[in-house]
């Protein structure tokens, strides 16, 4: 299996420790710089770090900071399936139509009587 450092990953680096966040898995973690430069160092063939320290490769893999080529590939169509069964799997339809966001309230559509005669009160 090919592994690769998720797309996902998005790391900050302060005084000694880098902070890391996944956005799919919705993951916040820290690990020390030196974790962070051997994780680094091995992103063109993580394999070779399954074998050298399969400790500290199963827990990027289990964080989802390491996945297989394909399982990251699919996380787009992961994201667009769950929102489409959100949206779809509910009986109600919201529409907003915004005309315009230079709005003065002198629609034509919009009654006068309609608007408040304090709206920020």
């Amino acid at each position: 299996m090919e592994y690769i450092l998720s797309k996902y990953n998005f790391f900050k680096s302060y005084e000694g420790i880098v902070v890391g966040v996944n956005l799919f898995e919705k993951k916040l973690f820290k690990i020390e710089d030196n974790k962070y430069t051997k994780l680094i160092s091995y992103k063109e063939n993580l394999n070779n770090m399954r074998i050298d320290d399969p400790v500290f490769f199963n827990l990027m893999y289990k964080l989802g900071i390491i996945n297989d080529v394909k399982y990251d590939s699919d996380i787009k169509n992961i994201l667009l399936f769950h929102n489409r069964k959100k949206v779809f799997s509910s009986e109600s339809y919201w529409l907003m139509i915004l005309p315009t966001l230079n709005c003065n309230f002198n629609c034509w559509y919009l009654p006068i009587s309609a608007i408040p005669a304090h709206p920020f009160r």
